[in-house]
């Protein structure tokens, strides 16, 4: 897994820097001054706190590692295995347009120290193959779509499925269930996997497209979940090559121990990008 590491562009850093300490002397709108009740900790001295602005200087400087990695299964064969009938469009696209179904399940993982967060991060990736026209690369599936917003507004783990119908199920683990539906089990092409989310406000952007945009913003975290997944069904013509994801990554950190409580809305969104090259089926 090949990590790239977000970082705020170079030309920025020097103006941000002062900007932040000039917010921390009391020069702008920040607050400033005695601090209130509510920033002091009997264990942490009131130096700790007065040197948060600094520590997010040291956290921007530093970046943000971040381990994309994506994995894909063939359907069609997935199919065939579990004895499954292919639905009709399917079966027409795979046997007269010479068309192949690829499951990606996409991984953005964020290397964070043990106090760290995300409270930003936002992804988008495009999917190239060389080809122009119709019958170049594409999603006609993903998770998350905008409908699946709601349930990414309270902290919950989520069990995600892709049917038969190439539709993603959605269903919240928060309570345990008492059993299985076999019926719904039947239905269940790939997964169960399991997704654990904080309290997110989630945008999607390009669903059914060859450019697809996610963004969180991250109400409240989960303590160590450092992770985004998200997944795609790809349409991709048989005498297609090479697929390449092309991620533009973007994220936002904070300590969860700084006691300074305007920082967080100071802090810029750090860039990376990656490249992703996709395993095609055998086509021998």
């Amino acid at each position: 897994m090949r990590e790239v590491t977000a970082v705020l562009p170079a030309e920025a850093v020097a103006s941000w820097e002062e900007a932040l300490r000039a917010a921390a002397r009391g020069d702008d709108e920040a607050p400033v001054g005695p601090e209130p009740e509510a920033f002091f900790d009997p264990f942490r001295p009131a130096a700790a706190v007065r040197s948060d602005p600094e520590d997010a200087i040291g956290l921007v400087r530093r970046g943000v590692r971040v381990a994309p990695f994506a994995e894909t299964t063939p359907l069609l064969p997935l199919y065939a295995a579990l004895g499954r009938e292919l639905p009709p469009p399917l079966r027409v696209a795979s046997e007269e347009q010479r068309y192949e179904f690829l499951l990606v399940a996409l991984t953005f993982s964020l290397r964070l120290e043990d106090d760290e967060s995300p409270d930003h991060a936002e992804f988008v990736v495009k999917i190239r193959d060389g080809v122009d026209g119709p019958r170049a690369s594409r999603a006609v599936e993903v998770f998350p779509q905008r409908v699946h917003a709601t349930y990414f507004q309270a902290s919950a783990q989520l069990s995600v499925a892709l049917e038969a119908s190439m539709k993603f199920s959605v269903e919240t683990e928060a309570v345990p269930r008492a059993g299985v539906d076999a019926a719904a089990e039947a239905k269940v092409l790939a997964g169960p996997f399991k997704i654990d989310i904080g309290q997110t406000e989630l945008d999607v952007s390009g669903e059914g497209d060859r450019d697809i945009g996610w963004v969180y913003r991250v109400r409240r975290a989960l303590e160590g979940k450092n992770d985004f997944r998200s997944f795609l069904v790809l349409k991709v013509a048989r005498e297609t090559e090479k697929v390449r994801l092309l991620a533009n990554i973007g994220v936002r950190t904070y300590r969860r121990t700084w006691k300074t409580l305007w920082l967080r809305e100071k802090l810029p969104i750090l860039y990376a990008s990656a490249a992703l090259d996709l395993e095609l089926p055998d086509r021998d």
